[in-house]
This record gives structure tokens, sequence and C-alpha cells, in this order.
């Protein structure tokens, strides 16, 4: 954790575990993805939370032979990218042709379903403030970011092939 100076608070991960894409819940606690639970896979990270000092850390996700990234999250759902290979993303050429699903998990990690699985790459999802809609971003050989409802229809395209569509934020 670092202040807003720049200088290093604590750290809140222990040596060794790669954690990493965190977001702050409205409650104050923190939503990332991890390497921690599956010691020997690397490739197949999970969401977790844990409070602000990194004490009461909480698996939410464990879908084997897939990695789980960029979690964004309300106080009671968190919303991620899975990647459905069994493999690093970064380093698999296939991975532009793999489907990356946008995936919705309770906070408290009672259960977690698919929002919009497709054939395509979907991923970088981000909640409205209300909660009830996701802009994320879908590549089917250009990238357009898109809005869903949170039940999982695909409601409209909001930007048709933008060249450098970046990373959409609500907050």
């Amino acid at each position: 954790m670092t202040s807003a100076t720049g200088f290093e608070i604590a750290d809140l991960t222990p040596p060794g575990a790669n954690d990493n894409d965190p977001d702050w819940l409205p409650d104050g606690r923190i939503v990332f993805k991890t390497d921690r639970f599956n010691p020997g896979l690397p490739d197949q990270v999970r969401i977790a939370v844990m409070n602000a000092d990194g004490s009461m850390v909480t698996q939410l996700t464990n879908s084997i032979g897939t990695s789980d990234h960029d979690p964004t999250a309300t106080n009671t759902v968190t919303v991620f990218e899975r990647f459905t290979r069994d493999t690093n993303y970064s380093q698999d050429p296939w991975a532009i042709y793999s489907p990356w699903n946008i995936i919705e998990a309770r906070i408290d990690g009672a259960a977690s379903a698919p929002c919009w699985p497709t054939a395509w790459v979907n991923w970088l999802p981000v909640h409205d403030p209300t909660g009830q809609y996701l802009v994320y971003l879908k590549s089917v050989g250009y990238t357009d970011a898109r809005l869903m409802n949170r039940d999982g229809r695909d409601l409209e395209g909001l930007s048709r092939g933008s060249p450098g569509s970046a990373i959409l934020n609500w907050k």
C-alpha cells in the first residue's frame, strides 16, 4: 500500500505471492487476483478479497483450468474476465482466439456465474455507479466498448472499433 505522496506504507501480501490487479470495494476491503491458492500452477490465478491491512484473505473463485483477471467490485459482487485455457495467456499465441468470459462472483464466495459467455475476448469489465450495468471491452478483430445488463444481456456497442480503446472507468 502506498500513500498519496508515494511512500510505501505497508506490504499487504506475503513474499512470493503474485498478487495484483487490486481494486477498492466500497466498504474499504480490497479485491485482487492472486496465484497463492494454486501452488505449482502459476497460470491459474484466482480472485480474492482481503481487509485493507492485508488480513482475512478469502478466495472467491476456483475454476480449474482457467485464470481470472482484472476484478472490480461492489459490496456484494465482483466482476472480472476469465481466460478459459490452462496456459499463461501472455505466452499463449492462441489467447487472442480463446474465449475470455465476463464472470460475476459473490463477495462472500458463495457462487459465481458467467454474465456473458461468448467465443470472443471480453475483458476489463467495470460496474456503473448504480451496479445495474457493466461496460466491458470486446475484441473480435477490433476492440469495441460494450454495455451489458446485469443479467448478461449485451445491450449495445458504445465505440465501434475505436483504435486504442482503453480502460473504461465510471469512478
